[in-house]
């Protein structure tokens, strides 16, 4: 370290709070690392030139945790070195970076200072069942110059985009990894790779500067400011965690704790292979937050905490994804999976449907791909899932063929329906709305460009799909039915004369579950929902001809009209006892008393 520069000095002081802090005029150090800190390296706010320096005694290290006073440092930016190199603070709540004149790049941390005026903002808090997650990563949601905003790839890029997301009608926007991750891949088989993702050894408590407009300390408030205007605007805002192996459960529950009041973000996505749940799941803090995990932990999740009733544990459901991409190209013995995940809703966690994720193929892309096309990932497509459960419907990749491109729409609303229509919370990966390809890749995570960013010109190329699954979450919002708080029990509880739900073959209540089966229909009895709410009856057929189906009696004052198919020409026309719905079709029907019965009353 250069003479020149100012050497400050240090005293003892207490080992908490973790990380850094302002106390007075000095800065307070509780510092948790397994390499040895010899010194921390001062800043003047927001300058990459060192101003000064103080040296870390022995009699400041207790185990691995070092805790100190830099005394008369308030107003200062650091670096921690361990010798010649700098060293991580996994404490850091902002990150800096600079590129220095050697083309190498610098990191300094600034201490947090809180000023923001969250103006009575309020956590939000909509029951799973209640829900409609739309699941995005920050920078590519609106780095496309299509996307017309003024911030791209920024926080601000999101709130510019909240009246989209009303229009659609979710009600959770779920962000991806969005704090401060290596964005370079530093082993393995992708060593050199772009960490686009954001999954990897991180500074958990500090959000994402490079999400940021201008960077340098105002990622805090920006990111704040996009959680108070989605509160506003009433979106729930969820965050994404991924902690690498080896991290210490008090640093995980310390920075879970840290996005929770510091952040107000209204529910916590993370891999509890590595996050301590026990823990989680009775603390008074972050267990009033949804909390989501990748997969079933199995008797762990008995027994989570509830909030007012109402449950907070939720799990990625991996199988509603792989068993509808498979009914819909009409694989074998799929029928019996499809019914158990339509009324799947356990009672102790929510289950989050989805029908593509950031590590599969795009909604589009398993309809237009029959193998991963990953090449651009630079390792010779071994990388990715090889089982896709994808077809693409006659052509590999994108065509111009009017009966290729409507057979891929057809199908893309057949996967719609069956998210929008089954109990589990449904979870949008963004861009699917649009037909949002990867052009077959199944694994962009090292893709920070157009092959992951929205490209947002194909809201206008494929209209037809936002307006689908907008009208089927609007359909689903309005009917109680499609999100009951309780799984459907297949039973008359309160004697109204048919189940809440029940399972229909080509006849009614008989039902064709064996392995060469391609078709099912499910009924759901509107008297299980709010008052008026109709009787719902889907049928759904994905052999390559049609099939008749008779529709069970219900009401004889009622009268079954289409209210939406996949199969474009049959909507809007009005039944009695039979359907005849054409091949790869989903044709939901609803009842209502019919203008004769009307008059008669």
């Amino acid at each position: 370290m250069s003479r020149e520069l100012r050497e400050f000095q240090t005293e003892k002081c207490g080992l908490l709070p973790m990380g850094s802090d302002v106390e007075g005029n000095h800065l307070h150090f509780s510092i948790n690392t397994k390499e040895k800190l010899d010194k921390v390296v001062l800043f003047r706010r927001g300058s990459k030139e060192p101003a000064g320096y103080a040296v870390i005694e022995e009699e400041k290290h207790f185990g691995n945790l070092y805790a100190f006073r830099v005394k008369n440092a308030a107003g200062y930016d650091y670096a921690l070195m361990s010798g010649e190199h700098y060293i991580r603070d996994e404490y850091a709540k902002v990150v800096n970076h600079y590129k220095l004149e050697d083309g190498s790049y610098l990191e300094t941390y600034s201490p947090y200072v809180s000023d923001f005026d969250w103006e009575n903002d309020e956590r939000i808090f909509y029951p799973f069942e209640e829900s409609v997650f739309y699941r995005l990563h920050v920078r590519g949601f609106t780095r496309h110059t299509s996307s017309k905003v003024q911030n791209k790839g920024c926080y601000e890029g999101i709130v510019e985009k909240i009246p989209y997301l009303k229009e659609l009608g979710i009600t959770t926007v779920e962000l991806m990894p969005a704090y401060e991750f290596d964005e370079e891949i530093q082993e393995g088989r992708a060593k050199g790779n772009k960490n686009y993702w954001g999954y990897g050894s991180a500074n958990y408590f500090a959000p994402k500067a490079s999400f940021s407009k201008k960077g340098k300390g105002t990622q805090v408030n920006e990111f704040k400011h996009m959680v108070k205007e989605l509160h506003r605007n009433g979106l729930e805002v969820v965050m994404e965690f991924h902690f690498v192996e080896g991290m210490s459960p008090h640093t995980i529950m310390d920075a879970l704790r840290f996005w929770v009041m510091e952040y107000h973000i209204d529910g916590i996505h993370a891999n509890f292979n590595v996050a301590p749940l026990n823990m989680i799941k009775s603390d008074p803090i972050i267990s009033m937050v949804k909390i989501i995990n990748n997969y079933d932990t199995g008797e762990n999740i008995t027994g989570y905490h509830m909030y007012e009733g109402k449950r907070r544990f939720a799990v990625v459901n991996d199988r509603f994804m792989i068993h509808e991409r498979r009914f819909i190209k009409s694989d074998d013995d799929q029928v019996g999976a499809m019914m158990e995940l339509v009324r799947n809703q356990p009672e102790q966690y929510a289950l989050l449907n989805y029908l593509s994720n950031h590590n599969t193929m795009s909604l589009m892309d398993s309809v237009s791909y029959e193998r991963k096309h990953n090449e651009a990932n630079g390792e010779g497509n071994r990388d990715g899932s090889d089982y896709n459960y994808s077809w693409n419907c006659g052509f590999e990749g994108p065509s111009r063929k009017k009966k290729t491109v409507e057979a891929r729409k057809q199908q893309i609303r057949n996967a719609i329906s069956l998210l929008m229509l089954s109990q589990g919370t449904p979870v949008l990966y963004a861009g699917d709305e649009m037909g949002k390809s990867c052009k077959g890749n199944n694994n962009p995570y090292c893709q920070d460009n157009e092959i992951s960013w929205l490209n947002w010109n194909d809201l206008k190329t494929n209209r037809d799909i936002y307006d689908y699954m907008k009208e089927m979450i609007a359909f689903r919002k309005a009917n109680q039915v499609l999100h009951m708080a309780e799984e459907p029990k297949m039973m008359d509880t309160i004697s109204c004369g048919y189940p809440d739900l029940s399972y229909h073959g080509e006849e009614p209540w008989k039902i064709d579950v064996f392995y060469n089966s391609r078709s099912f229909a499910f009924m759901y009895n509107g008297h299980y929902g709010k008052e008026g709410d109709p009787d719902i009856y889907v049928a759904c057929n994905m052999n390559w001809d049609s099939r008749s189906f008779a529709i069970p009696y219900v009401d004889k004052k009622k009268v079954w009209t289409i209210y939406i198919s996949t199969d474009k020409q049959m909507q809007g026309k009005n039944t009695e006892r039979m359907i005849e719905v054409p091949p790869r079709t989903i044709c939901i029907l609803v009842s209502a008393v019919s203008e004769e019965q009307e008059k008669k009353s």
